[in-house]
């Protein structure tokens, strides 16, 4: 009479956070509890388009915390590309309605707490979510940490600045709201991380590409000060933009945007739909407001006013592997040079000489790898310089099997499912050897986070790094430190176009 007796695994969960009542669920094999589309801030729509975050108003009752809430409205990856196949979450929920966070959490003894992991994602501040099966946080919450992952607002809704809303701003500012809202995700864990078990005096941000570019940035803002104590930056760096834009250049974008929708204010902007505002391009980057970031990031570092906390740092060996062969030709290569060098790209030309299409497309790809590896170095020299907590660097150098394992390598992002040991999110053949790496890894990333110190377990040796010693952790199919040899004479030519312009883009 019993036979279609079925019990689940997963039972609900409450808890009660500064807002209101969450529902949420607990795998009882597993003991972690898992709590979805956590609202942080006030939807940003209506008149808060285009502002900072707002407070969340309290609900009453119990809110329902099992689903992801909807990611930042996008313009997403072109269809049938590498990077919408391999990573974009699918199906989706896309809104301008976003800011939502997802919590994993082990069971805790009373009174214990862990550290946090707090994570911003990729995607070039014009793309990318917090609701993806590639960051799920169950794996680092078994190791025992509790994980965060959060949504902001990317493209133009989360970066355009303009003087009308300089205006209205209270900080006499307008732009980096993709960045306000994650300062508003970290108050919110110092607020309410305890109630999971969370140690809000042990919280690590990390991120990849544009997610590590918000860690350097928010290192450097007071805005963030004492919001965070560790940093993992995967493939990526300020510096990989190769400068920031001025309030001035960002607002001059504004208007152009507005002009390209035949409008001129705000007003009129907020009444576009923002579906409307997706189809018109705008090129979303951070800004140095005066507020947020009274100045450059290298300046702020120079002077040693960026938060002194641990660091783990790294990238990928292959990272623009992934760029298609029909971009580069002999006939794009000067104006893709230009791109990378500025004012010193017939000097790269010069070293590089391509006579042929694939020639062309090689030496490019080299260069723009490099240019992340060049990136991530002057950060970790900056902070060795100015700093005083330890510095660990890394490269990934694994190829993940499948049918584009020869033709990318360890390509940018393909070290991201296993750091957090998801390996199943993305359809590989995956081997012994991937999931052991991937153990290997995200233990590494656990230790780091709550400790400072990644070493520990069956990892080899990870001595610290040192401008006289460049020795990193090579993770690959025999993973172990190698004294890196990535300092080459494209990497001069970066500093080089990075001390001429002072650290600021000519123009956007």
């Amino acid at each position: 009479m019993y036979q279609n007796l079925a019990f689940s695994d997963v039972h609900d969960k409450k808890i009660e956070i500064d807002s209101g009542l969450l529902l949420g669920s607990v795998n009882r094999n597993t003991k972690i509890s898992v709590f979805k589309g956590i609202p942080f801030a006030a939807p940003p729509v209506g008149n808060l388009r285009w502002a900072a975050p707002e407070p969340i108003e309290k609900w009453q009752g119990v809110r329902r915390a099992k689903e992801y809430g909807a990611s930042s409205i996008q313009t997403l990856p072109e269809k049938g590309s590498f990077y919408q196949k391999e990573f974009l979450p699918k199906p989706h929920a896309y809104d301008e309605d976003c800011l939502y966070l997802n919590v994993w959490a082990p069971e805790v003894r009373t009174n214990e707490r862990v550290p946090v992991l707090v994570w911003f994602y990729p995607g070039g501040f014009v793309w990318g979510s917090g609701s993806d099966d590639s960051i799920d946080g169950t794996a680092l919450a078994r190791k025992g940490a509790v994980v965060v992952t959060i949504n902001y607002r990317v493209g133009v809704l989360g970066f355009m600045a303009h003087p009308e809303l300089t205006k209205e701003s209270p900080n006499n500012t307008s732009g980096n709201y993709g960045l306000l809202d994650q300062i508003s995700a970290l108050k919110w864990v110092q607020r309410n991380i305890t109630q999971f078990g969370g140690d809000k005096t042990n919280v690590t941000i990390s991120g990849l590409s544009a997610g590590a570019i918000s860690a350097h940035l928010l290192s450097a803002s007071p805005r963030a000060k004492g919001l965070f104590h560790k940093i993992i930056a995967q493939s990526g760096s300020v510096f990989a933009m190769k400068g920031h834009a001025t309030l001035e250049n960002n607002e001059a974008a504004g208007i152009r945007y507005a002009n390209s929708l035949g409008v001129s204010s705000i007003n009129q902007l907020r009444k576009f739909s923002p579906e409307e505002l997706m189809a018109k391009p705008y090129k979303a980057w951070p800004v140095v407001d005066g507020w947020l970031l009274p100045e450059s990031v290298s300046k702020a570092y120079e002077k040693g006013q960026q938060m002194d906390v641990p660091m783990l740092i790294g990238g990928t060996s292959e990272e623009a592997a992934t760029i298609p062969h029909d971009v580069i030709t002999l006939d794009t290569l000067e104006f893709w040079a230009k791109s990378l060098f500025g004012d010193y790209a017939e000097e790269y030309l010069k070293l590089n000489p391509a006579k042929t299409d694939e020639q062309a497309r090689d030496n490019f790809v080299s260069a723009k790898t490099e240019s992340i590896h060049w990136a991530t170095r002057k950060w970790a020299k900056q902070q060795k310089n100015s700093g005083s907590e330890p510095i660990y660097l890394y490269s990934f150098s694994k190829a993940p099997p499948g049918e584009f394992s020869a033709l990318h390598g360890a390509y940018h992002m393909g070290d991201l499912v296993y750091a957090f040991n998801n390996l199943d999110a993305v359809d590989r053949p995956w081997t012994q050897e991937d999931r052991e790496l991937a153990e290997l890894m995200s233990s590494a990333w656990f230790n780091f986070a709550k400790t400072g110190n990644p070493n520990g377990g069956s990892l080899p040796l990870w001595p610290t790094y040192s401008n006289k010693d460049d020795v990193i952790m090579v993770f690959d199919s025999k993973t172990e430190a190698k004294v890196d040899k990535r300092e080459t004479a494209l990497h001069r030519l970066y500093d080089k176009e990075f001390s001429k312009n002072k650290g600021y883009l000519k123009h956007l």
